[in-house]
Parts: structure tokens; sequence; C-alpha cells
């Protein structure tokens, strides 16, 4: 009476029994079977009436079977059953969107991340970058300042020599006119 089945994933293992309604000799009626989707072509297999399906893929399968009477007439039109098989969560449409968006946000955060972290690092180097170039600015003035006094001084003693020096003649020739005087 049901068309359509739905398993879960975890489900691996499940099976069909069937059986043809033709009662004349029904130990030699023959079965065949096929699982739409999975199974390539029909498996005759005789007079066994079960078929046992394992680990199948999530996804939609049709699963038909047919049987032979006992004279080996064929019922081309037999059953079916749609087998509907749920994926786990982590192969859904939805999970694998949200995966993506989950990994394009944590690149967006660690992008983000890496820029500010840069740009800190950024400030505080031209921070160091300006005290380090005024103190350099500083040291040169002062090394400007003591420059020029020590160039004053310089003068200052080159002027006192040559003050030291005409004094020096003086004193030479006072002393040569004393000698005269003498």
């Amino acid at each position: 009476e049901t068309k359509e089945i739905t398993l879960s994933y975890s489900q691996s293992m499940f099976s069909f029994e069937f059986t043809a309604l033709d009662f004349t000799i029904p130990e030699m009626n023959k079965y065949a079977y096929m699982m739409e989707g999975f199974d390539k072509d029909w498996n005759y297999v005789g007079t066994h009436r079960e078929a046992t399906y394992t680990n199948l893929n999530p996804g939609e399968y049709i699963f038909r079977v047919k049987a032979s009477n006992s004279d080996g007439v064929w019922n081309e039109e037999g059953t079916s059953i749609k087998i509907i098989i749920t994926p786990p969560f982590w192969l859904t449409w939805w999970f694998k969107t949200l995966a993506v968006l989950f990994a394009a946000a944590s690149i967006y955060a660690f992008y983000r991340y890496r820029v500010k972290s840069i740009e800190g690092q950024k400030k505080i180097l031209e921070k160091e970058v300006k005290e380090r170039t005024a103190e350099v600015v500083k040291q040169s003035q002062d090394l400007q300042k003591l420059n020029e006094e020590l160039q004053a001084q310089s003068e200052e003693l080159q002027s006192q020599s040559e003050n030291l020096q005409i004094l020096n003649e003086e004193l030479e020739l006072q002393k040569d006119k004393e000698e005269k005087a003498r």
C-alpha cells in the first residue's frame, strides 16, 4: 500500500521480501528486482524472494520487482516503491552553505584582525620615529649651540692670543728701550 519510504542515512541495511500472487505452483515462481539509481540491470534471483541493500548513498531510489509464474510468463509491469535516504546533516545543502559562510567570515575576521594589528604596529612605529626624530633634532640643535660656543671661545682665544702677541711685542719694545736707556 505504501508508495514511498523515507530512511535515515544511519539505517545502513534494509531488506525487501516479496511474493507473487500466483498460487498454482508457488515454489516455481521466479523473481527479479532492481534498485533504480543503484543497480544497472535486473537481478534475476530465481525463487529467492528477498533483496538486501547496505550502505546506499543518500538520495532517491525506486525499488522495482517483477515475477514470473510457474509457466515462465513474466509480469513486466511488476510493482515499485520509492526509497528516499536522507543525508546526514553535514551533507545537507544548508550545512554546506553555513560552512562556506563560516569559512568566509573566519577568513574575513582574520584579515581584519591582521589589518588592525598592522595598523597598530604602524602607529607605534610612527610615534617612535617622531620621538627619535625629535631627539635627533634636539641633539643636532644642542651640537649646533655647542659648536657656536666653541667657535666663539676659539675666536675669543684667537683675539686674546693676538692681544697677548701685541703686549709681548710692546714689552719687548719697552725692554729694548730700557736697555738702550741703561
